[in-house]
């Protein structure tokens, strides 16, 4: 089982004998806790399930550091920002953006901490779609290689680099830009423009109703979340709501809907960047009007 993980599926190479079987150990221990996971929502004690993914043979700490990035170091003061504090109403009970094709494919930052990167790029191509009705995947490279206020691949947070992109007249298309899993230097010329960005408006913090009327209204919301949970390395469906994820963000992702489930559990709808084989093709549920994971603790959207 393990070595059609680790070669057939993922393509692992280990160099060294050691290696290969201290993967293969923790490979099996994270299997142990996917099997006793899944058990316990067959009970009915859970409202998701999980699955062995590319992540099976990486201790929780490994992923913690590895795929996680939504960090920051320097003050960044903004020329433009808002705070949205006024709800809508009669908003419709569910929204998801996918269903009007304007959310892009998920993508895998690798062992990157750009998920901030992709978070503030995926949100700049949704509402830059439902603003012109063309839809293009923006670079998250071109934020990792230039935003001198974020930190590359050491991480960063969404807000600075939607700054970036206005006080520098817009963001590479992906295919002109393309992404490396790693920072490096700063290209101006052979890049296509594909967005641009007038500012930021920070919604009120703990605030999930007016999130919701947010997303329904005027498009996707940028959040950090605790990403590092056991549960949430290796989620594979369901509304995931764990009683030991923090409310401390470590990971930036992107709200593209919300609903409520058939047992009566309220959701958002998550894009993250940990590739397709992550959740249900790199998307996922997660609880809604709970903060859960901290979800509700710094949310905020582009202006295009």
């Amino acid at each position: 089982m393990f070595n059609f993980f680790a070669q057939k599926k993922h393509g692992k190479r280990y160099h060294l004998k050691n290696e290969e079987m201290r993967r293969k150990a923790i490979f099996f221990s994270n299997l142990r806790k996917i099997i006793k996971s899944n058990l316990e929502a067959d009970l009915g004690m859970k409202s998701y399930r999980l699955s062995v993914n590319n992540f099976a043979d990486m201790t929780n700490a490994e992923f913690k550091t590895k795929m996680t990035g939504l960090r920051h170091k320097k003050p960044v003061t903004p020329k433009l920002k808002t705070v949205h504090k006024v709800s809508a109403t009669n908003v419709k009970a569910s929204v998801d953006w996918r269903e009007k094709m304007v959310v892009t494919p998920v993508m895998n930052q690798g062992e990157c901490g750009s998920c901030w990167a992709f978070s503030a790029a995926s949100a700049l191509e949704t509402h830059t779609a439902l603003k012109t009705g063309k839809l293009v995947q923006l670079s998250a490279q071109h934020l990792i290689d230039c935003d001198d206020d974020n930190d590359g691949c050491e991480g960063g947070l969404m807000n600075p680099a939607f700054e970036y992109v206005k006080q520098n007249n817009g963001l590479a298309t992906d295919a002109s830009y393309p992404y490396e899993e790693r920072k490096g230097k700063c290209r101006y010329r052979n890049i296509t423009i594909g967005a641009s960005c007038r500012g930021y408006i920070d919604i009120a913090p703990y605030n999930e109703n007016l999130m919701r009327d947010v997303v329904a209204t005027t498009g996707p919301v940028c959040v950090g979340i605790d990403g590092d949970s056991l549960f949430f390395q290796f989620y594979a469906s369901g509304v995931y709501d764990d009683f030991y994820c923090s409310k401390d963000p470590n990971h930036g992702i992107l709200i593209v809907g919300y609903g409520t489930s058939n047992r009566g559990k309220d959701f958002w709808i998550i894009k993250n960047s940990w590739g397709k084989d992550w959740g249900e093709n790199g998307f996922g549920l997660i609880a809604r009007n709970k903060n859960m994971c901290g979800i509700a603790t710094m949310p905020s959207y582009p202006v295009v």
